[in-house]
């Protein structure tokens, strides 16, 4: 662990390190360390277990007695609260003027609360700072990069249609957030994506291009999970929906989402929702999670999803290349590359 000198305790951190667990026991150590040897070291880490039902809160306490290190504050929620008001809940226990997220069981650069402050500082009008980052797959340990972004600044048409980086790779100016207010809870998954709109309205953001990320994709997460992709999708295109909306519209969609349902107000979103899940089908056979594949096609027939007639072909064909002895890394890539 980096040493450091413990700022006075009348001394505000300038950046809080927000990190959420929610049953990710294995993956503490890691994560935390990787907090630890920052070479930033004016920092409070905010870190909760949302009310696991493994062993996550134990070997929280664990790694951090171990740290002995002053600046982690962890703390266990009593009832599961969900990833979103968790966020909410650690964002009114900082005054930090910097807000760091880090996910669970990932990793960041030594240097990466460093440099982001350092082009925050530069840059006293952004209102975020992102950057490049890599996603190693958990069964493959196949590491690829994982962002597509390219210019030194962020603005709000570029994430229009898609978020080019990851939650976990921002760094927010506090008074920033603070402005817009906090993470809209309606957002079961995409809150961070609402919170880019968001912010991007009102300004424009810096973006470091070089990986100080390093996320490792979970076994159980989104990515590989089929009844999660349903709920990421939607609230993807939620999020899409709403940031063409002033604040009284925006407020009238958020109202229909808790009265009716998210579903009832994506119905005309409907033939881009269902592409977007048939090429997460096709993703799923062709990384060779053929499981996973046949348990969302085993959903979509439940929901009463009608995939495009493309997509209908390239599943066929995924499904039979995902059981060949080709390259995991070819076939992500030939994943990501597929036509919209």
């Amino acid at each position: 662990m980096t040493s450091f000198e413990q700022p006075p305790a009348e001394k505000i951190p300038r950046v809080a390190i927000l990190c959420p667990y929610h049953n990710r026991a294995g993956v503490v150590a890691r994560t935390f360390n990787s907090i630890a040897e920052q070479t930033f070291a004016d920092f409070e880490a905010l870190i909760w277990d949302d009310c696991s039902t493994d062993e996550t809160w134990a070997e929280m306490q664990r790694v951090a007695t171990s740290l002995n290190d002053p600046r982690f504050n962890i703390y266990r929620h009593e009832a599961n609260l969900g990833l979103t008001p968790g966020l909410n809940l650690a964002l009114r226990r900082t005054r930090a003027k910097y807000i760091a997220i880090v996910g669970s069981g990932d990793e960041c650069h030594p240097e990466r609360i460093e440099r982001q402050v350092a082009a925050l500082e530069r840059a006293p009008d952004a209102v975020f700072c992102a950057t490049a980052s890599t996603t190693t797959d958990p069964i493959t340990k196949t590491t690829f990069y994982d962002s597509a972004h390219h210019r030194e600044t962020i603005v709000f048409n570029d994430i229009r249609t898609h978020c080019p980086f990851t939650h976990g790779s921002v760094m927010y100016r506090a008074s920033a957030l603070n402005a817009v207010g906090l993470y809209e809870t309606a957002f079961k998954w995409c809150a961070d994506w609402d919170m880019f709109f968001r912010l991007l309205r009102t300004g424009q953001a810096v973006y470091l291009d070089e990986v100080l990320y390093l996320r490792t994709a979970q076994a159980d997460g989104v990515s590989f999970a089929p009844r999660k992709a349903f709920d990421q999708i939607n609230c993807k295109y939620l999020a899409i929906k709403l940031s063409g909306l002033d604040e009284s519209g925006r407020a009238e969609v958020l109202a229909s989402v808790r009265e009716q349902g998210m579903e009832f107000v994506l119905e005309a979103e409907k033939p881009e929702i269902w592409r977007d899940l048939a090429r997460r089908n096709v993703k799923l056979y062709l990384m060779g999670r053929q499981k996973a594949g046949d348990e969302m096609m085993a959903l979509i027939d439940g929901k009463g999803v009608t995939y495009p007639t493309k997509y209908r072909l390239f599943i066929a064909v995924a499904k039979l290349l995902g059981k060949l002895p080709v390259s995991a890394d070819f076939m992500i890539r030939a994943a990501r590359a597929l036509p919209r």
